[in-house]
């Protein structure tokens, strides 16, 4: 037994007589609608046969093929082919196309109907056209025009029949439909006019075009929702390539869509975008998840920026991902006071070192690197020798000054390598890297008589400082970071037990 394709079964074809005086090139043009309407059935099995073999990108691609035979057919039934053949054929002939017509258009989902342009008024409306308007027949057959279609809509048909063909305003147009509910229903209509014995007939061909308007909408909000959104909108395929942009993106970035489709985003990044973040990204994108992270891309201009961004897969019905949406916005303020934050959190906000915990963070780092690489560092406490009398006799303002001065006196001496942080109070760590175990105390009494020969200006007047440092490098006879720290620092109260001004160590 045959498979069902749910299908409508094969429309019988009218055999002409052989009768070249009565047919001559009615013959050549019946034989065209025949071959259209094989073809027509052709795509239609063709789209039957992907669905069943659940290959759906190959049924949306031969979905063509149908929409393309069918238009083509629908067309020619009102293009007033139908009409001269009738009046050439016999009764028999007459009946089979009224036969072929009712059942192409059941195939097909077409609803026909009859209005009088004499009098305006609907003779014929079949059940599909009056389901596509929810009007019960009774109510439309015999009705003004105006009851389906409003006065403009009609004008606009019967200009469409009355156009002569090279004017381009035959064929199909969209139409409004007054609904029995109330609801505006949208058609598209195919209309003919012709001449009879009851007045001149406008034949229409009509199908359910609501759905699809609705759709067109509803892309078409969609699409100004997301170009008037000051959110970064970037749309890729599943190869990643650039298929859309809104103005938002064109906005951060400095690039049109015309610029970047068909390119991967990653014409956005540069030097500093974090590499960590990139392969985060692409492993989870690959994994089909969802991605949230910031991320540093450059402008057209080769400015940085931030971008707080959500990359989404979409899959189709087959569960398969064909596109990705990013969506983002711009974080660069907020990086920017985040950034602030955290230098605020790691600074001393006096002297512009590091404050004691992020010292102590990079002190166990040196540890570290020391303890797998066998690298050699040395420490050095330096305290401001007399520094509350400085405070008492001058005031806070100059203490201020003066913790200042010495910051900046520590930095000039600093040498790659090496670095400083405000230890708590007049104290101060300086951390010197070395490849001898002799150059510590030279750095350290380099530092120390450079504070010496450098007095402060305070009020016009000079104020000589002096510090006293307890310095200590690295070996193995400590075993944790805090004994070289607590050896470093009972240096330094030993250097200011022996009259301060001087390195311990």
């Amino acid at each position: 037994m045959q498979q069902e394709t749910g299908l409508q079964p094969e429309l019988p074809l009218i055999e002409l007589p052989q009768a070249n005086d009565l047919y001559g090139e009615l013959e050549a043009l019946w034989h065209r609608y025949a071959n259209a309407l094989r073809a027509f059935k052709s795509a239609c099995e063709t789209v039957q046969e992907a669905i069943e073999q659940r290959n759906h990108s190959e049924a949306v691609r031969q979905l063509d093929g149908v929409h393309q035979a069918a238009e083509q057919l629908f067309v020619m039934l009102v293009s007033g082919s139908l009409q001269e053949l009738a009046a050439h054929f016999a009764a028999r002939e007459q009946m089979l196309q009224a036969r072929f017509e009712a059942g192409f258009c059941e195939a097909a989902k077409l609803g026909q109907f009859s209005i009088n342009i004499d009098d305006n008024r609907i003779v014929d409306a079949d059940t599909e056209f009056l389901r596509f308007v929810g009007f019960p027949a009774g109510m439309v057959v015999g009705a003004p025009v105006t009851t389906v279609f409003p006065a403009d809509e009609w004008a606009r048909m019967l200009d469409c029949t009355h156009a002569p063909a090279e004017s381009g305003k035959k064929g199909s147009l969209t139409v409004r439909a007054n609904g029995y509910d109330g609801k505006r229903a949208m058609l598209k209509v195919v209309a003919n006019a012709v001449d009879s014995e009851s007045g001149r007939i406008l034949h229409g061909f009509a199908v359910d075009w609501s759905q699809t308007e609705s759709d067109i909408q509803q892309r078409r909000l969609l699409a100004a929702a997301i170009d008037v959104s000051d959110r970064m909108v970037l749309i890729t395929d599943r190869s990643q390539h650039i298929v859309f942009a809104n103005q938002a993106f064109t906005h951060l970035s400095g690039y049109a869509l015309d610029e970047v489709k068909g390119k991967t985003p990653r014409i956005l990044q540069g030097p500093d975008t974090d590499q960590a973040t990139r392969r985060q990204i692409r492993e989870a994108l690959l994994r089909g998840e969802r991605v949230h992270a910031e991320v540093l891309n450059y402008s057209k201009e080769g400015l940085r920026y931030w971008v707080d961004l959500s990359i989404v897969p979409v899959r189709d019905d087959h569960d398969e991902i064909t596109h990705y949406v990013s969506v983002g916005h711009d974080s660069t303020d907020r990086k920017a006071q985040e950034l602030q934050i955290a230098k605020l959190a790691l600074f001393d906000h006096l002297t512009g070192l590091a404050n004691r915990r992020a010292g102590e963070e990079r002190l166990q780092l040196e540890w570290k690197r020391a303890a797998r690489q066998d690298g050699l560092f040395a420490i050095a406490l330096v305290d401001v020798d007399f520094f509350k009398r400085i405070n008492d006799s001058y005031g806070h303002a100059v203490g201020d000054d003066a913790l200042q001065h010495i910051a900046g006196l520590i930095r000039s001496v600093l040498r790659g390598g090496d670095w400083a942080a405000r230890w708590g109070g007049e104290e101060f760590l300086v951390c010197f890297s070395l490849t001898e175990g002799d150059q510590a105390r030279p750095a350290a009494e380099r530092l120390r008589r450079a504070i010496e020969r450098s007095p402060l200006v305070a009020d016009g007047k000079e104020l000589n400082m002096t510090v006293s440092i307890g310095l200590v490098t690295c070996s193995a006879r400590f075993e944790q970071l805090d004994d070289l720290v607590e050896a470093a620092d009972t240096l330094l109260y030993k250097a200011k037990e022996r009259g301060r001004n001087r390195t311990e160590g």
